[in-house]
């Protein structure tokens, strides 16, 4: 890419970040109610969603694969699935304690790691996305390992930095309020049970 391209695509990164979606919420809600450094994990699991979903849209786009609409179908009700799975999880825990995990870091830190990667990954809107604006940017003359780091670096660390900013500006808002995180959870939880439905309808 030269100069304006990467201008452009960092512009379409950052607008794509930073618009609302699941992995948008489900930062925010961790954030307000556990603070920047139990969010970092989940941070990194939706960039390596994003990651695996970007190399599907990659080598589709290159070697003229042709994703199944059983495929998008499949995705969708697996996310759909897993968004409602979180949101009753999160209701059902805002009735029990202020905290959703209780477990050991290391358990935490794999069960946020994975957290974000289902979020991510099972969007089957993130790789029609993709598949929508590689097109303006893959360089047909690069190998797949060549594309792979031109497109998904950008577009990984560009989300993480938005999502470390909702991150900090979310938890320096909860250290300065009183935060209801019942409330908080809640919120976050019917938010994903409608995400999932939306998900669901568009799948079937």
């Amino acid at each position: 890419m030269n100069n304006i391209d990467l201008v452009g695509y960092l512009t379409v990164c950052l607008v794509v970040a930073g618009t609302p979606g699941p992995g948008t919420i489900a930062v925010i809600n961790q954030s307000l109610t556990n603070g920047v450094k139990r969010t970092i994990p989940l941070i990194v699991g939706i960039g390596i969603g994003l990651a695996c979903a970007s190399a599907i849209a990659i080598g589709s786009l290159l070697y003229s694969y042709t994703i199944a609409p059983w495929a998008y179908r499949m995705m969708g009700i697996c996310g759909a699935s897993y968004l409602c799975y979180l949101g009753l999880k999160l209701i059902a825990a805002s009735k029990k304690s202020v905290h959703l995990e209780t477990n050991s870091d290391t358990a935490l830190v794999s069960n946020l790691v994975l957290q974000g990667f289902y979020i991510s990954l099972f969007n089957p809107k993130t790789i029609l996305f993709l598949l929508a604006i590689y097109p303006l940017y893959i360089n047909s003359k690069l190998t797949f390992g060549g594309n792979f780091i031109n497109l998904t670096v950008s577009l990984v660390i560009v989300t993480a930095f938005i999502h470390i900013i909702y991150s900090l500006l979310c938890s320096k808002i909860a250290s300065v309020m009183d935060v209801n995180t019942r409330f908080i959870m809640r919120i976050t939880g019917s938010i994903f049970i409608l995400f999932s439905l939306m998900i669901f309808i568009n799948a079937m």
